[in-house]
């Protein structure tokens, strides 16, 4: 029996360059979050498909962002700037 792979999905909190957003589509179903009118009303309509994050380093990812992606599992920062993300905060 052939086992069924699950799609996951990430949220692209930022603008990627081309060749990192290409090899993103190949594997994951990703959306441009940074791109909708409304950034946050898209993740509170649609982050709890979310299982993975993509924020630069320099803005990092809020407290409020993992909220609205209860099933976060992955947050993969892009750049310098780990210190701007509160990864404790983001954990509870």
């Amino acid at each position: 029996m052939a086992t069924v792979q699950r799609i996951v999905d990430i949220a692209m909190l930022v603008p990627l360059g081309p060749q990192l957003t290409v090899e993103l589509e190949c594997r994951f179903s990703r959306h441009r979050v940074h791109a909708e009118a409304d950034p946050p009303a898209y993740l509170c309509q649609h982050g709890d498909r979310m299982r993975g994050a993509v924020p630069h380093g320099v803005d990092g990812i809020s407290t409020t962002r993992p909220h609205a992606m209860p099933d976060l599992e992955t947050c993969t920062i892009v750049d310098v700037g780990l210190e701007t993300t509160d990864v404790a905060g983001c954990c509870k």
